[in-house]
């Protein structure tokens, strides 16, 4: 199958990744139902029942469209100048430190953005879950850099706090559900549990914490313009973590700008909000996942470092 796109011309992408989400569409009724929940808890009223459907062919497309592109990526992106050609880079970026944290989310293609910012930054590992085909698994770890430059999720802190004091940057995709141990943290208004280890990490480390989003450029194959914010600079190191709490919220509102701005470009069909914090009152206002009630968090359970 790969060979296959590669073979394709450039210009097929769009429609290769239309057909390619629509049929997905059509064949996953789980997510289907579940993206749907996730825009209605998202937009409300805002958008009709039909908007919804609309908008959820395009989540659909749009994220059958980011391993197309990743297949294209050596092709069509594999010299700093050819990333000149076809990103556009916006907002503020940190001045030069040789470590720091980069965050982002999974908005427009993701898997563009250590590629994207390394000449911008500097040296970055980036930290992923296995996965489980190894032809798959080989792909994507040569599109981050080969397997010395990626950390597994499961464990991971240690390694990060390492590649940290080895002066290197870690690139962080962080805004899934982090379940019983996460930071309940609002997003599209509704407290969603959220890795606190990107925000803890640049705190504890004094490093800079730069949050990033690639956006897919309409009327191209392949463009992308790269917004980033310097949510902190580099300063002392904090062992208190008093401002973990803030830092997390400016992330997720920064994430939800982004997909407010461009939903179809956001996966939404992600169980986002599925573990809730004790106490939380059930009502319409919680998305009922695959029939059934969103499960809440223990009582008792103390913050993660992973």
């Amino acid at each position: 199958m790969a060979g296959f796109v590669r073979s394709m011309p450039p210009r097929s992408l769009p429609s290769l990744a239309w057909l390619a989400g629509t049929v997905w569409y059509l064949l996953d009724a789980r997510r289907r139902k579940r993206t749907a929940e996730n825009l209605r808890v998202s937009f409300g009223d805002t958008l009709s029942v039909r908007a919804r459907g609309q908008l959820a062919r395009e989540v659909f497309r749009s994220m059958a469209r980011v391993p197309l592109e990743v297949l294209w990526f050596e092709r069509l992106l594999g010299s700093p100048r050819q990333l000149e050609r076809r990103c556009t880079f916006h907002g503020t970026w940190p001045a030069a430190r040789p470590a720091g944290v980069a965050w982002g989310g999974h908005i427009g293609n993701w898997e563009l953005l250590v590629r994207a910012v390394q000449p911008r930054l500097g040296r970055m590992r980036s930290v992923a879950r296995r996965i489980k085909d190894p032809a798959i698994q080989a792909i994507i770890t040569g599109v981050r850099g080969g397997q010395s430059e990626v950390i597994d999720k499961h464990g991971a802190y240690r390694d990060l706090v390492r590649t940290i004091r080895d002066q290197a940057w870690v690139g962080i995709v962080g805004d899934q559900n982090a379940g019983t141990n996460g930071r309940f943290i609002p997003f599209f208004g509704l407290a969603a549990s959220t890795y606190e280890s990107p925000a803890r990490l640049a705190l504890r480390e004094g490093v800079p914490l730069v949050l990033l989003a690639a956006i897919r450029r309409p009327g191209r194959e392949l463009a992308f313009d790269i917004h980033a914010e310097v949510l902190r600079e580099a300063g002392p190191r904090d062992r208190d973590l008093a401002a973990i709490e803030p830092l997390l919220g400016r992330m997720s509102a920064f994430l939800e700008g982004w997909a407010r701005r461009h939903p179809e470009q956001y996966n939404f069909l992600h169980r986002r909000w599925k573990d809730r914090p004790p106490g939380e009152a059930t009502g319409p206002h919680l998305p009922r996942y695959d029939h059934h009630r969103p499960r809440p968090m223990p009582a008792a359970s103390p913050p993660s470092e992973a």
